[in-house]
């Protein structure tokens, strides 16, 4: 009796044993993929703060109406970036490649430290596109407000884990007329 007693014990505790083990493996994964979720995400953020960064420099010499994009640029210093005035094709914007007028477009953005090899490594670098939407100019105050929409994506260590951030961003520039406060007048714009 007391044989059958400690088998039947030791396959309880055996049992509940295993289902531990498994439970700690998928905690583990969920663990893992948590944090490349985090990582991609902070990619992404990056590049969409370049970005934004960058519309915005030189008192809005950066806010133009763009040009038409068709190409992938990689970033080699702030010259490479440009605003497109073409739009994403919206079937793109979250699965990727990023395309416009059945074109890849995109910036590719290389943030200091970031590396596609050794260990974390990304499994390819961020990618942002600025997009003009439109703008208005105030001639009694000589004032343009251009709206942008900026998208960026991000990689974790595996092409499996994206995210993918955007954001309206509005410049604003006020033009005045050299050597004095007062605000620039034009009929037709800046």
């Amino acid at each position: 009796m007391a044989l059958i007693s400690a088998l039947l014990l030791l396959l309880v505790v055996t049992i509940l044993g295993m289902s531990m083990f498994r439970s700690i493996g998928v905690q583990a994964r969920i663990a893992g993929n948590t944090r490349e979720k985090q990582r991609a995400l902070h990619a992404a953020e990056g590049a969409q703060a370049y970005a934004e960064w960058w519309v915005s420099q030189a008192g809005g010499g950066n806010a133009t109406m763009g040009n038409n994009c068709s190409g992938v640029v990689t970033i080699l210093d702030p010259t490479s970036v440009q605003v497109c005035s073409n739009q994403l094709t919206a079937s793109t914007v979250t699965k990727g490649p990023w395309m416009s007028n059945n074109n890849p477009v995109g910036f590719v953005y290389t943030p200091t430290g970031m590396s596609t090899t050794g260990p974390d490594s990304y499994a390819q670098m961020p990618m942002m596109y600025i997009a003009y939407l439109n703008g208005t100019y105030d001639k009694q105050t000589g004032t343009q407000l251009s709206n942008y929409r900026v998208d960026a994506s991000g990689y974790g260590g595996t092409t499996n884990t994206v995210a993918v951030v955007e954001s309206s961003y509005q410049v604003q520039v006020t033009y005045t007329t050299q050597m004095t406060n007062s605000k620039f007048y034009s009929l037709t714009g800046p």
